[in-house]
C-alpha cells in the first residue's frame, strides 16, 4: 500500500514560521492508523512526500518508509548511514553538514540533513524502495495527494489496483478502480472501525477492538 501526503519545504534553507509549525506538529488520525496497519502487517510500505516526520513520530519504522523529499528533523551519517530523528529542525538543506557527529561506536562520521532543495534529485535508495513496493502492491492507496508532482505522482500506477482519496480531482483518477472525494481522516476512520474493527483510544495512545 502507498500513503502519499504532500507538504513542501521552504526551499531556501531558512528556519521560518512554517518550519517551526512542522517541527511541533503532531500525527493525525491517518498517521496513527497507517502506523498501526504497518505494525499488523496489512500495509507493507508508506511512501511520503512530506518533510515533517509525522509518520516516524506516529511509530512507523523507518525501514517501512520511503521519504522522497527528506525530512527537516532527520540527519544521516555520511560514513555509516545511521539516521537520527531529532525533535528540532536540523538547520540545513540539500545534504549539507549539520555540524554534529555520528553517535555510533567508533564512527564519528559527519551528519548531514536529508532535506531536498528544489534542484536536488530524489534519493536513489528512497525512490528504489518506493518503486519496488508499489510494483509489488495488490492495492495502492493514494491519500490526500494531488498526484501532480513527478516522478512521485506516477508511482501509484505501478501497483495492481489504485484507490485515490482526495477532495479534488487528480490527473490519475481515470486509472483508479475507486476514487473517494472525502477527507482522508474520515475515510481512514471508516476503514479502521468497519474494516478492521479497531478504534483509537480517547487518549490516542492505543488501538482497541470496537467491541471493547
Amino acid at each position: 500500500m502507498l500513503a502519499n501526503h504532500i507538504t513542501s519545504p521552504s526551499g531556501d534553507g531558512s528556519t521560518d514560521a512554517q518550519d517551526t509549525l512542522l517541527v511541533h506538529a503532531t500525527p493525525t488520525y491517518t498517521h496513527n492508523a497507517l502506523a498501526e496497519l504497518v505494525r499488523r502487517g496489512f500495509v507493507s510500505c508508506i511512501v511520503s512526500q512530506n518533510v515533517d516526520a509525522l509518520h516516524q513520530r506516529a511509530g512507523t519504522p523507518r525501514n517501512r518508509l520511503s521519504i522522497l523529499h527528506g525530512c527537516i528533523c532527520e540527519e544521516m551519517c555520511d560514513r555509516c548511514g545511521c539516521r537520527y530523528l531529532r525533535d528540532y529542525d536540523v538547520g540545513t538543506i540539500s545534504f549539507q553538514k549539520t555540524g554534529r557527529k555520528c553517535e555510533a561506536d567508533a564512527c564519528e562520521g559527519d551528519l548531514r540533513d536529508t532535506l531536498l532543495d528544489w534542484e536536488d534529485a530524489l534519493p536513489e535508495s528512497e525512490l528504489a524502495l518506493a518503486e519496488r513496493e508499489c510494483s509489488a502492491a495488490d492495492l495502492v492507496l493514494a491519500l490526500g495527494t494531488s498526484l501532480r508532482i513527478e516522478p512521485a505522482g506516477s508511482l501509484p500506477l505501478l501497483g495492481r489496483d489504485l484507490c485515490i482519496v482526495n477532495l479534488q480531482t487528480t490527473p490519475k483518477n481515470a486509472k483508479a478502480v475507486l476514487v473517494i472525494h472525502a477527507k482522508v481522516d474520515d475515510v481512514m476512520q471508516v476503514i479502521m472501525e468497519q474494516g478492521f474493527g479497531l478504534h483509537l483510544s480517547p487518549d490516542g495512545a492505543t488501538w482497541e477492538d470496537c467491541g471493547t
